[in-house]
């Protein structure tokens, strides 16, 4: 499930041919949870802006080392490495903007239409730090030999 508060999946191993009762819901604080015939199966709690935040910020600096190590081992043209650049690069983006907000050099948006891009100039590298995660988190264990020097680089990556 995809909603202003975040996301939320399960893997609910549905049959094929077997009809399936799947309920979401979102309560009044942001927080999800994903139920099948009744059995919870995911839920998610929303995080504060602090939280998030602080959260964006652990994960960009993993990100950074990741891609210094991947540009050190020769990868820099990968697409982990292209991934890893890419939310970097939203980032920087969303500092540039609240910087030049501050500043005075741009105009801000109507209230509703501006902090609709301020929830998007976070979400979005979130959102890309979560795929990039799933997939290198995938290649733990592969047989292919580069795969597993891709995750050997994040999982160093990941002790800063």
């Amino acid at each position: 499930m995809i909603s202003d508060s975040g996301t939320v999946s399960a893997d609910a191993k549905l049959a094929p041919g077997r009809w399936a009762h799947l309920a979401a819901t979102i309560d009044a604080e942001g927080n999800s949870a994903l139920y099948l015939d009744g059995k919870l199966m995911a839920s998610a709690r929303r995080t504060t802006g602090e939280m998030a935040l602080k959260t964006l910020l652990e994960r960009t600096a993993r990100l950074r080392r990741f891609h210094q190590a991947m540009v050190a081992a020769g990868l820099k043209d990968t697409y982990e490495a292209a991934h890893a650049r890419l939310a970097l690069n939203c980032l920087w983006a969303a500092y540039e903007r609240a910087e030049l907000l501050s500043a005075g050099k741009l105009t801000p948006l109507p209230p509703q239409s501006e902090a609709a891009a301020d929830k998007l100039f976070l979400s979005t590298p979130m959102k890309l730090c979560d795929g990039l995660e799933k997939l290198l988190n995938a290649w733990q264990g592969s047989s292919d030999s580069r795969k597993r020097q891709v995750y050997g680089l994040w999982c160093a990556a990941g002790h800063s």
